[in-house]
């Protein structure tokens, strides 16, 4: 994996230095050359950011949950009927004192006729309705980024995959095929604590938990598809997936580790504009197939997911956006009657409201905003306040905050209140 991150970057280099040779020969030809007349584009940004923790976490050796600065370089080559992009992050992670190399990107895509295109390599996706909340949107995660105050487009992780769009005269209709199974990336304990509760206690870097890997090319696989339909400005969908769950959801009882049950997804989406705002709607149905009759307690269970969402712009640049989220055991009376002596009994129904809140002032130079999530069954939260000014077109100052907070161990996002964190950041971009 080193060499080919190696390889990748050095061919970054080559194709950078090729194309300034070029641009020097042209220039010496004519005066009215441009280095922007090449078929290539780039760009990237050098970031620096850092977080401490708010209280002491017993579970973390390191008062720092982030605390890193990152170079980030993207290439990108084109044609009439290709594109290859490349992009790569280096970085030096000072809180693990570590220089750590992230290829982000690395894919060709073609378009060799106007009724289908395809994308080949490692690649973001997404899809789906909803605002930071996921139903048919199973392409991989980074969880701890998020948490720690990483720049929000770290949620999304990379594919390695081939993505196929097909534009027929009814529909459009995209299908990915991964290879080897991509999981999210979770927290693990090394970097953030939490409680487990297979071993009904919290876990940190002196005992993260142990994982099952489940990545063997063309045997470890997923597909997911798509067919997408405008209809009179609203937009309509239809998604299935065959794969694994993206975050640990089973136990291997014979050695303790955390394992990725198989999962199939199928789902709908409708968006549009509704009460003078954009409405959303989405719910999939997450078939656990070693599951499939909610008698293991060691393999989570199948269940509904519903998400519903408005936003909406006010005057004076503030906006705002509200969702309402919901999961719903399918066969809680079969979990419920083979849970182990001692466990804690799950809800049939755990629901959330999630609330967006964005300001901008001078001149929308500055930005206010704070994301919040607030679990109505659970009676937990997490909150995300945020500040940004732009000093100028490539600088930027940012600072921000993760807040966790509950009354039990065992619910979702107070599992993580150890981890309360703030954070500032620098950004130059070119």
């Amino acid at each position: 994996m080193k060499t080919l991150l190696f390889y990748c970057f050095l061919y970054q280099l080559i194709m950078l230095s090729c194309w300034q040779i070029q641009a020097q020969e042209k220039t010496e030809k004519t005066e009215d050359f441009k280095f922007s007349d090449l078929p290539i584009e780039w760009q990237g940004f050098i970031d620096s950011r850092h977080g401490p923790r708010l209280q002491s976490d017993p579970y973390q050796s390191n008062s720092f949950s982030l605390s890193e600065t990152r170079l980030q370089l993207q290439l990108d080559h084109w044609t009439d009927a290709s594109e290859i992009k490349l992009k790569t992050d280096f970085i030096y992670d000072s809180q693990q004192g570590k220089f750590l190399i992230n290829l982000r990107e690395a894919n060709l895509f073609l378009t060799p006729s106007k009724w289908f295109d395809v994308k080949i390599g490692r690649q973001i996706l997404t899809w789906g309705k909803g605002d930071m909340l996921f139903v048919n949107d199973l392409f991989p995660k980074d969880w701890q980024s998020f948490f720690i105050g990483r720049e929000l487009e770290y949620l999304k992780s990379y594919s390695d995959a081939v993505k196929l769009t097909v534009y027929l005269p009814w529909f459009e209709f995209n299908t990915v095929y991964v290879p080897a199974f991509n999981s999210d990336v979770f927290p693990t304990g090394k970097r953030l604590s939490f409680f487990n509760p297979f071993q009904n206690a919290f876990v940190g870097n002196s005992n993260p938990i142990n994982i099952t890997k489940q990545n063997t090319w063309f045997k470890n696989n997923e597909i997911h598809w798509r067919a997408r339909k405008n209809v009179k400005g609203f937009d309509l969908a239809l998604y299935g997936y065959y794969g694994y769950w993206k975050s640990p959801a089973g136990l291997d009882l014979q050695n303790g580790n955390l394992t990725f049950p198989k999962l199939s997804v199928h789902g709908l989406s409708f968006e549009g504009n509704l009460f003078k705002g954009i409405t959303s709607f989405e719910a999939g149905y997450y078939h656990s197939i070693d599951d499939a009759n909610g008698e293991d307690f060691s393999v989570r269970n199948s269940q509904w997911i519903f998400l519903l969402g408005y936003t909406r712009d006010l005057k004076n640049d503030l906006s705002f956006g509200i969702q309402y989220y919901a999961e719903m055991v399918v066969k809680y009376n079969n979990m419920i009657n083979t849970l182990p002596t001692g466990a804690a009994k799950p809800n049939r129904l755990r629901d959330m409201i999630t609330l967006r809140l964005t300001k901008l002032l001078v001149k929308q130079k500055l930005k206010l905003s704070l994301f919040s999530y607030y679990s109505i069954s659970d009676n937990d939260a997490y909150l995300r306040p945020n500040v940004s000014y732009k000093l100028t077109d490539a600088w930027k100052i940012e600072a921000g905050g993760n807040l966790f907070m509950g009354e039990n161990d065992t619910t979702f996002w107070n599992q993580f209140q150890n981890n309360n964190n703030i954070y500032v950041g620098l950004k130059r971009s070119f």
